[in-house]
């Protein structure tokens, strides 16, 4: 009887999203306590702007920090402003992930792509100022990807190249940016597509981007099952920034308190229904969609 009341509870709630406890500032309360990543695009570590007092002010605990090239390069060679940037936005055991991300490498190649090896020379040789990389590989946004054969070498190559990191450096962390149609997907030899990513990564943040709880529930529950089978830790993933040309995706319009109230019931959600001990939490996309939907205190 229990169960049954709290799954209604909490269906309710998803559809309506306000209640007297939102109106006296409950959802606040209830969405600075989940476990939230937040991924930051732009060079946020030599110009920071006001990173650091938005994820402190919403309770952001896990950072994938955009790294460029040059940024890294930089850090090797002891820059000390950056570094003191980074020790500041770990502090208070809050985790940073060094961040990079191409379609193209997903062709299969037989080294890292320069960007990837200094990330994790970064890693290896700093291991202080990150905890891992995260790595944006989405090969489902390449042309290629609608033909049939040209398809099946991209998911081949993106399993290779996940194979390659973790052969080379297997010690260093690495969480993977998925789709949840990979989930629906198997290499030439008839294994699952996504299952072979989070084999072969430490941890992968499902790109489940739907503004409707129910929804983003059934688009992402084969890829939930696929992952919990093999024991994978994953977070589900959470538009904010605009996108206009797919308005069923984004969380930007919806009114700040309504989002932290439905931001609470769908992390309820995940922990109760299909998630087990693999979910880490959410990670919402991106810093300014954050900003601009959130505020900035």
């Amino acid at each position: 009887m229990f169960e049954l009341s709290r799954r209604r509870m909490l269906r309710i709630m998803s559809c309506a999203w306000t209640t007297e406890s939102i109106a006296a500032g409950g959802a606040d309360t209830e969405f600075g306590r989940l476990m939230k990543a937040l991924w930051v695009w732009g060079d946020r570590i030599l110009a920071p702007e006001n990173l650091e007092s938005v994820i402190t002010a919403h309770g952001i605990n896990t950072l994938f920090l955009y790294t460029p090239p040059e940024t890294a390069e930089e850090l090797l060679r002891g820059n000390k402003e950056g570094q003191a940037h980074l020790s500041a936005l770990r502090a208070g055991g809050r985790r940073i992930y060094a961040m990079a991300g191409e379609p193209e490498w997903a062709f299969g190649m037989q080294e890292l792509p320069q960007h990837v090896q200094l990330l994790l020379r970064l890693q290896s040789t700093l291991p202080w100022l990150f905890d891992g990389i995260h790595l944006d590989v989405e090969p489902n946004a390449l042309q290629e990807w609608s033909e049939r054969s040209a398809k099946l070498r991209l998911i081949e190559g993106t399993v290779k190249f996940y194979g390659l990191i973790r052969r080379t450096y297997p010690n260093i962390p690495v969480d993977a940016a998925v789709n949840p149609v990979f989930s629906g997907l198997q290499t030439a030899d008839g294994r699952n597509f996504l299952r072979q990513i989070a084999s072969a990564t430490r941890s992968v943040s499902l790109l489940g981007y739907r503004n409707r709880i129910d929804s983003l529930l059934d688009w992402t529950r084969s890829s939930v099952a696929q992952l919990n089978g093999v024991e994978a830790r994953w977070r589900m993933g959470v538009e904010v920034e605009a996108n206009t040309s797919e308005p069923i995706t984004s969380w930007s319009r919806v009114p700040r308190q309504q989002f932290m109230s439905a931001m609470a019931v769908l992390d309820a959600r995940l922990r109760s229904s299909i998630s087990g001990r693999n979910y880490a939490g959410l990670a919402l996309h991106s810093f300014d969609g954050v900003r601009a939907l959130l505020g900035t205190e």
